[in-house]
């Protein structure tokens, strides 16, 4: 299986596309994916290669 990191160049050229032409929805109320979700649209967005200084990670688990 090849992780998105070993695809950065890929992922990167079609992730803002395809981040502003879906809408995400979650059963969960305030779920923190789609905060998450929303700052990389805002990043795309801008252009920016930066994350800000605080970002959502609460929707992340540990891999061991």
């Amino acid at each position: 299986m090849t992780l998105a990191v070993e695809q950065y160049v890929t992922v990167s050229k079609y992730a803002g596309a395809f981040l502003h032409t879906f809408t995400f929805h979650s059963a969960r109320r305030h779920d923190p994916l789609l905060g998450a979700i929303a700052l990389l649209k805002r990043l795309y967005s801008d252009t920016r290669r930066r994350l800000l200084d605080r970002v959502p990670v609460t929707h992340l688990s540990q891999v061991d």
